[in-house]
């Protein structure tokens, strides 16, 4: 039987912690861009895609987790 809580604890995890990866990589772009002006769409929106992209193994997972619990 699937914990559906601690799965989806576990996939809020994994998107918060891709979430926080992305900064990094996102405001030393955001400098070079254009050091005069901020990009607040990108300082926000592109870490959002690196927590999508780490999320998605772990979603596939519940869902393969669910095919073989039935």
């Amino acid at each position: 039987m699937i914990d559906w809580s601690k799965r989806g604890a576990k996939i809020l995890a994994t998107f918060v912690n891709g979430y926080g990866s992305g900064f990094p990589v996102v405001l030393p772009a955001n400098y070079l861009l254009d050091p005069t002006l901020i990009h607040w769409d990108f300082i926000f929106g592109l870490p959002i895609l690196s927590g999508l992209v780490v999320t998605w193994p772990q979603i596939a997972k519940v869902i393969n987790e669910y095919a073989n619990s039935r």
